[in-house]
């Protein structure tokens, strides 16, 4: 697969200056989330092209081994032996770790262990928003031993969290206008009537919609507080968040999807 940069992907030039910040930092945590199939895996090796000079080394399984990332080196993490790879990982010089997906508490602990070795730790969750992500990892309990995640030091390593949607994009061929009712009204809506160009289906191509959540320090303290998904999701809107829902309906006042896209997408 050949390396897809931000322009490639369709973030927005604020969005780039946003996540750009966080995966140029010494060491933290930034997550990339999102359901099954949302490209959010894409959005994580984009970021690569951010992360400087720094060496790049990748746990996981050996599907993320199709993905090219020049000078990085991979190890293979299977179910069972992933802590062992962290550990190791820790040791070495300070760099970038990538981890395919955070699935249970030993891998969040081994990312903040990561983090205070001096690395910077890029890797996947699946979710449905940043909230809602944030605040399952604050609740996660050790099934081993009942003891639940440590929220401020996850707190403290964590940079940034995003969530984000993959949309069909209307065919710049043969879209045509379109008429907008409801909150989609007033805007240029388009629809693809189908041509040779898309082979007859009006889509041509994807585009995203992101939502992005900075840890700044009230997040912080929302984490260590354990608040629910509805507090935390408050007040990333009032810190400025613009939600995935915004950005989804944007994305169709403005002509580059369409309503049924939306709905297709779990939107109402």
């Amino acid at each position: 697969m050949n390396r897809l940069g931000f322009d490639d992907l369709g973030l927005a030039q604020d969005e780039q200056a946003v996540v750009g910040k966080a995966v140029s930092a010494g060491s933290g945590i930034v997550l990339f989330t999102g359901p099954v199939g949302s490209g959010k895996t894409n959005t994580l090796y984009a970021a690569l092209d951010r992360v400087g000079e720094r060496k790049v080394q990748i746990a996981g399984t050996e599907r993320i081994q199709d993905l090219e990332i020049p000078g990085a080196v991979f190890h293979s993490a299977p179910e069972g032996g992933r802590e062992a790879v962290f550990q190791s990982l820790a040791k070495e010089p300070a760099g970038v770790v990538v981890i395919d997906e955070l699935k249970d508490t030993d891998d969040v602990r081994s990312a903040v262990r990561l983090v205070g070795a001096g690395h910077l730790v890029l890797s996947v969750v699946t979710g449905e928003d940043t909230a809602g992500v944030v605040a399952r990892l604050v609740a996660m309990v050790d099934p081993k031993t009942g003891d639940p995640i440590d929220a401020k030091a996850l707190g403290d390593a964590l940079l940034l969290v995003t969530s984000q949607r993959l949309f069909r994009k209307v065919c710049q061929k043969c879209g045509k206008p379109a008429q907008g009712t409801g909150e989609f009204a007033g805007g240029k809506l388009m629809r693809g009537i189908g041509c040779a160009e898309c082979k007859g289906e009006g889509y041509r191509g994807r585009t995203p919609a992101y939502e992005l959540l900075p840890v700044t320090p009230a997040v912080r303290e929302a984490m260590v507080k354990r608040e629910s998904v509805e507090e935390i999701r408050e007040l990333a809107v009032k810190e400025g968040q613009r939600p995935l829902r915004q950005g989804a309906v944007e994305k169709v006042k403005n002509g580059e999807t369409t309503v049924e896209q939306f709905r297709e997408a779990g939107f109402r």
